[in-house]
C-alpha cells in the first residue's frame, strides 16, 4: 500500500487505457414520462468513435412506456426479450440482464419498426418498480460492432439513467455492470504538464505550454466521473467530487494524479 501511495505522488505524469468505456451519470439521468409519446428529459450516452445518442422514454398510453433513441438511432439496438412475446401492438419487451449476464452477440436486438422495445405496459412490469435493472445495447460504427450496457431504474412515471459502459473492442461481448480495469503504462515525456495544488480543494489548474482544450477526470478503477470541453481557462472546477485519489486526462494527450483533499 505504501509503495502504491509513493508511485501515485511521486509519478507525475502517467498514461492509462481501458478496454471498457465506464461512465458514472452525475447526477443521475431522469426522465418522466407523459403518455402521448412525450416525456420530459432527455438521457444521452457517448459512444464508440465519438458519437453519441440520446434516449428518451414514451409512452403509447399509460403503463405502456418504451425507448425512444435520437442520434445515432439506425446504429443502435436495444437487446430484447425472446421469452415475453410481445404486446398488443407488436412490440418486444426489452431485455433485463443481471449483473453479470453476458451482452454480445448472443443476444437478439432490435431492429426496423420494433426499435423501440417496451420497458413495461399494462400487462407486464418488466422493469417497472423492480429496481436497478441493465439494459443491453449495440452499436455499429464503421462496420465494427460494440455492445454495452445501461443501469435504469424505473418508479411510477419516471425512469433514471444510473450509469454504463459499453467494451472498446469490437466484437466482444461485456458482462451486465462491468466497469473494465485501469491499466498504466509508462508516460510520453513530449507533451510536458502538471497540475496544481495537488491535493487540490475546489480548483484544480493545469500548467504546460500548450492549449488545453479538454480535460477528462478518471476514479482510480478508470471510471470517467467529469468531461470539460473547450475550456476557456487552464483549470477545472472538482468541488462536486469526494475526497480521494483521481486521474486527470489532458487533450487525450497526457494523464496525471491527483488528490482532491
Amino acid at each position: 500500500m505504501k509503495k502504491f501511495l509513493s508511485l501515485f505522488l511521486f509519478v507525475i505524469s502517467l498514461q492509462f487505457q481501458a478496454q471498457i468505456t465506464y461512465v458514472n451519470v452525475n447526477p443521475d439521468c431522469s426522465s418522466s414520462i407523459i403518455t402521448g409519446q412525450n416525456a420530459t428529459g432527455l438521457c444521452p450516452i457517448s459512444l464508440p468513435g465519438g458519437n453519441s445518442a440520446v434516449f428518451r422514454w414514451d409512452s403509447f398510453s399509460p403503463m405502456e412506456w418504451f425507448f425512444h433513441i435520437e442520434g445515432a438511432s439506425t446504429n443502435v439496438n436495444i437487446a430484447i426479450s425472446t421469452s415475453s412475446g410481445t404486446n398488443p401492438y407488436g412490440k418486444p419487451y426489452a431485455a433485463v440482464f443481471a449483473s453479470g449476464n453476458a451482452i454480445g452477440n448472443t443476444a437478439t436486438y432490435s431492429s426496423g419498426a420494433n426499435n423501440d422495445p417496451l420497458i413495461s405496459d399494462n400487462s407486464r412490469a418488466n422493469f417497472s418498480g423492480q429496481g436497478d435493472r441493465y439494459v443491453g445495447f449495440r452499436f455499429v460504427n464503421g462496420g465494427q460492432t460494440f455492445y454495452g450496457w445501461i443501469l435504469v431504474n424505473s418508479t411510477g412515471q419516471g425512469l433514471t439513467v444510473k450509469e454504463y459502459a459499453y467494451q472498446g473492442t469490437a466484437n466482444t461481448a461485456i458482462n451486465a455492470g462491468d466497469k473494465g480495469t485501469l491499466s498504466i503504462e509508462e508516460f510520453d515525456a513530449k507533451y510536458a504538464v502538471s497540475v496544481f495544488p495537488n491535493p487540490a480543494n475546489n480548483i484544480l489548474y493545469i500548467k504546460t505550454e500548450e492549449v488545453v482544450r479538454d480535460v477528462k477526470i478518471f476514479s482510480l478503477s478508470g471510471a470517467l466521473l467529469k468531461i470539460e470541453n473547450n475550456l476557456a481557462a487552464n483549470f477545472v472546477d472538482i468541488s462536486q467530487l469526494q475526497k480521494g485519489y483521481y486521474f486527470v486526462k489532458i487533450d487525450d494527450k497526457k494523464v496525471v494524479p491527483f488528490i482532491k483533499e
